[in-house]
């Protein structure tokens, strides 16, 4: 009796981090409105609470596993220090004590969650795991696609996904000019099509490298379908990104890359992050960059610098970024302006301060030289992605589908 209660748990383990997998694209959840969640008066949705179904089926995978989990934290201690101890300093010293615990809260959960698949991962097929993301690409894509061909949401049951509902009129909604007509760009069920994009890249890259890709039925339409969505996003950095990683492959195939070019990687990456800081303000406030709205990012490229130059040590606290903007922009024509920095370096640095960021980029080079020595192309090429996106766009730190993707990526580094 004891060997099939424990058979049956282990099933429905396996069984839920499967539907996960499938959900990750979902954002359905219940927000909590607070007075942190306003900022000149704006309700902004980087700042509200929120449980994500997605978010519960995590908290039972941890909680059904809490004591190997605790256990193997134990046994890799510096690792939870250094997570427990960044978590503390940063919230004691945050202007937002509050958000930033929160926050804390959230990604506590998620390093958990990483931990858990780190533990699992043979327990876990690894065709089954793909062919689950497979199918959930497509689901998501198609959804895409059917929105860019209507110029506004499909409705119905995707609501239950964490469709939006909107259309090529709603104000502030992405558009691309083609030929001097203004069409959707795809959104699917994410809250940006940049956010879509990225996830498209990341688990297309994960899925392309695999093992068991051509296993698939009806694999090269799956793949043009998966593409397709991809460009009617219109998101250049992702678009950009894939074409470094294919370019990366190419090289590798002809000579092997040696530890240290990657090194070398993240510290460009690190370095080009930080040198937005010393763009002029008056060539940012007297040009009209049109590709891409570049003269917005480097205005909060500008205001990440304020922040860091202010607190450089701890930062002004995790997810503090957009309340703390009315201290150093006006709220005159800054609507737009109420997002966090389109870069993950300079979101780091300016949230959790030159503490946050070495600790990050030990991680990382960690993390990277691992796969590269352990050969794992298939989650090494993805990283890659993450890591050159987000040197154009915050999602992989704000938004829950690619966040939490990049932790699941971030389990093999554990």
């Amino acid at each position: 009796m004891k060997k099939d209660i424990w058979w049956l748990k282990q099933k429905s383990k396996v069984i839920t981090f499967y539907i996960l997998l499938f959900l990750l694209p979902s954002q359905l959840a219940l927000h909590f409105w607070s007075q942190f969640s306003f900022v000149f008066g704006i309700r902004v949705d980087y700042l509200s609470v929120a449980i994500y179904l997605t978010d519960i089926l995590i908290f039972g995978l941890v909680f059904a596993d809490i004591k190997s989990i605790i256990k193997y934290l134990w046994i890799k201690r510096w690792l939870a220090v250094f997570f427990l101890g960044l978590a503390i300093v940063n919230t004691v010293h945050s202007t937002t004590p509050v958000l930033s615990l929160i926050k804390w809260i959230h990604t506590l959960l998620l390093f958990l969650f990483a931990v858990y698949v780190s533990i699992n991962r043979k327990s876990f097929d690894t065709l089954k795991i793909e062919k689950v993301l497979y199918f959930s690409l497509i689901l998501i894509s198609l959804v895409g696609i059917y929105q860019f061909f209507l110029g506004h949401t499909v409705g119905g049951i995707l609501y239950y996904l964490g469709e939006r509902n909107f259309s090529s009129q709603t104000p502030g909604i992405a558009l691309f000019n083609i030929f001097g007509r203004e069409v959707l760009r795809s959104y699917s069920t994410f809250s940006h099509p940049n956010s879509f994009a990225g996830f498209l890249g990341a688990v297309g890259t994960f899925l392309l490298f695999g093992k068991n890709l051509k296993k698939f039925p009806l694999v090269f339409l799956g793949a043009s379908i998966v593409l397709f969505a991809l460009i009617i996003t219109f998101s250049f950095s992702a678009l950009i990104s894939l074409i470094f990683v294919g370019a990366v492959y190419l090289f590798e195939k002809r000579i092997k890359l040696k530890e240290k070019y990657y090194v070398w990687f993240l510290i460009i990456l690190f370095s080009v992050s930080i040198s937005q800081f010393f763009v002029p303000q008056k060539l940012i406030s007297t040009r009209d960059f049109s590709w891409d709205k570049i003269d917005q990012r480097l205005d909060l490229a500008y205001v990440s610098g304020k922040m860091v130059s202010e607190r450089f040590w701890v930062g002004e606290g995790f997810n503090a970024f957009i309340s703390n903007l009315p201290r150093f922009k006006t709220p005159s024509g800054y609507i737009w302006f109420l997002q966090p920095v389109h870069n993950i370096y300079l979101l780091l640095f300016s949230e959790l301060g030159i503490l946050g960021l070495v600790i990050f980029f030990i991680f990382i080079s960690y993390g990277v030289l691992k796969l590269v020595r352990s050969n794992n192309r298939q989650v090494l090429y993805p990283i890659l992605f993450i890591l050159t996106s987000g040197l154009f766009d915050h999602y992989w730190l704000t938004l829950q589908q690619n966040v939490i993707l990049m932790f699941l990526f971030f389990s093999y580094f554990i």
